[in-house]
């Protein structure tokens, strides 16, 4: 497999991240692979709108004005090509933009800190900007360990459910995204307030209560630095990275 194409096969289980560096099963399975998925996908119009053949597959209609004006599969078949159907996006088209920003729901992230004899601490936070669910895991981990700065910690170890944080914080993975290259420094700074700081990967049925209090904070309508009464409640508007530039 071509190295630009790895990225493209990426698969998530809940032991982490992968991607196939081969064709899975060569070459071999690759027809009937196709035909199953072909099958699965239009049972109900083959042979009638659809013939599907061994690596390719056709559409047809009795006339020539039917095949040349028409919808199929969510797409208007014009003569001068293939259209998108406005009733399928009309409902996106007339949305309105959220007219205040409390009517706008951020992305949430949630940690928690352990003391040695097992009592737990929570912390939320949403997030009131734009961020790709890497960028959220990285918010969360950099919650967590601020928070045990706040603690004055010393030993620290650091457990999340995302293996490309894991491998990128320990130096095991290159950080190519852009969007991630700034987390990776920030929280890279932060373990100089630390004696000893590691961290481990754990499975995602492990981190129950962390992905609660995401959902929680999600839920929540709060203004920026708002805070909830009960829990440790925050509400960021610019990345955790930022602070870094603002200290300096």
């Amino acid at each position: 497999m071509a190295p630009e194409d790895m990225d493209k096969m990426v698969f998530v289980t809940l032991w982490g991240t992968f991607c196939y560096k081969v064709m899975s099963f060569r070459l071999n399975n690759v027809g009937a692979t196709y035909q199953r998925a072909m099958v699965a996908l239009f049972h109900d119009m083959m042979h009638k709108e659809i013939e599907v053949y061994v690596d390719d597959m056709i559409t047809k209609s009795k006339t020539e004005d039917e095949h040349l004006s028409g919808k199929l599969l969510g797409f208007i078949v014009i003569q001068k090509g293939i259209e998108v159907d406005p009733d399928k996006v009309k409902a996106i088209l007339k949305m309105s933009e959220p007219p205040t920003e409390k009517q706008v729901r951020g992305c949430g992230v949630g940690a928690v800190l352990v003391t040695p004899d097992d009592q737990c601490i929570p912390f939320t936070a949403r997030l009131g900007f734009d961020c790709t669910n890497n960028m959220a895991k990285y918010e969360a981990c950099a919650l967590g360990i601020q928070a045990a700065i706040d603690f004055k910690v010393k030993l620290l170890k650091v457990y999340t459910d995302s293996a490309l944080v894991i491998h990128q914080l320990r130096g095991e993975w290159e950080t190519n995204d852009h969007k991630l290259i700034p987390y990776q420094a920030y929280i890279q700074k932060l373990t100089e307030f630390f004696d000893d700081i590691s961290f481990h990967h754990i499975p995602r049925e492990e981190n129950q209560m962390a992905d609660a209090l995401a959902t929680l904070a999600s839920m929540f309508q709060l203004t920026l630095h708002g805070d909830f009464p009960y829990i440790e409640f925050r509400c960021r508007g610019k990345p955790a990275h930022c602070c870094l530039i603002e200290e300096e």
